[in-house]
């Protein structure tokens, strides 16, 4: 049957989702965390470093993640060919639930300086597995969807894939409220999408820029779009533009038809900062349309 995990309170320094090691057995791992006084250091929904099987589905609506939450396998420590997940990733992030705080414990092999942990900086939240570097299938799943509504607040980044990981088939940011510090990139923050990326925005408060594709590196093999109906993007206070469909690294790349859709019907988006239908500084390689 599924497994179930409900956090109401306490100190835990790694939750994992666990291990499912037969590909025959899909047992679904769902994870919730909604007590106020639940203080985590980090969350992975799938295993540590050993391949495994079945949705993870993520739900926080209060308390705090010191570090950072991945809807994949950590794989850190994973050896080649192992770490991936066979099945979907699903992160829902709402009420008063926080990513990213000063409470985060140092750790001399995993997080010497406090400022990362397992190589993934902290305050982020990330919807495939955080993987490994140099590993190109480590950390990668078949899709990912990440949801941040109500009052939630990310310190920084929100990722449709992962860190080293990525998303073997789609991903997709809905941004329905909350605040989220940093960047929101629908590709992983050093791979790609083999899939199409969405990202809706709908309500919420983005600080920094919102990318369609990776961040360093990554390809997006399919298509990716961005529809505003609500919300504001603040990039150019901190002196940043708003919105580029491609990726930001010059190891960037989109390979299919990219679009931004801008709907302010109801007068509700807010867009400080430039919008591009290229990438910061890699390459679009499809059509690429702003309506």
């Amino acid at each position: 049957g599924n497994r179930i995990l409900t956090v109401e309170g306490g100190q835990i320094a790694n939750l994992t989702g666990g291990l499912c090691s037969s590909p025959n057995n899909l047992t679904n791992t769902y994870i919730y965390v909604k007590g106020s006084g639940a203080n985590i250091q980090y969350i992975s929904g799938g295993s540590v470093m050993t391949t495994t099987s079945g949705d993870k589905i993520i739900q926080m609506t209060d308390g705090i993640v010191q570090y950072s939450i991945v809807g994949g396998i950590n794989g850190y420590e994973s050896s080649t060919g192992n770490g991936i997940l066979t099945g979907n990733a699903l992160i829902y992030l709402g009420g008063n639930a926080t990513v990213g705080g000063d409470g985060r414990l140092a750790n001399k092999k995993y997080s010497p300086d406090k400022e990362s942990i397992y190589k993934l900086e902290y305050g982020n939240v990330l919807g495939a597995g955080n993987g490994k570097n140099g590993e190109v299938d480590v950390g990668k799943l078949n899709s990912s969807h990440v949801i941040i509504d109500g009052n939630a607040k990310i310190l920084k980044n929100v990722y449709g894939g992962g860190n080293f990981g990525k998303v073997a088939q789609n991903s997709k940011i809905d941004i329905l409220g909350g605040t989220i510090g940093g960047n929101v990139y629908g590709g992983s923050n050093q791979n790609g999408v083999d899939g199409n990326i969405e990202i809706n925005i709908k309500n919420g408060i983005v600080d920094g820029t919102i990318y369609g594709g990776s961040n360093v590196n990554g390809t997006v093999k399919g298509n990716a779009k961005i529809t505003l109906s609500g919300g504001s993007v603040n990039a150019n206070n901190e002196g940043k533009d708003a919105i580029f469909i491609g990726g930001c690294g010059l190891a960037t790349s989109v390979n299919g038809t990219s679009q931004v859709i801008v709907n302010n019907d109801s007068n509700n988006v807010n867009i400080a900062g430039n919008i591009y239908g290229g990438s910061e500084m890699g390459a679009v390689d499809g059509i690429s349309a702003i309506t």
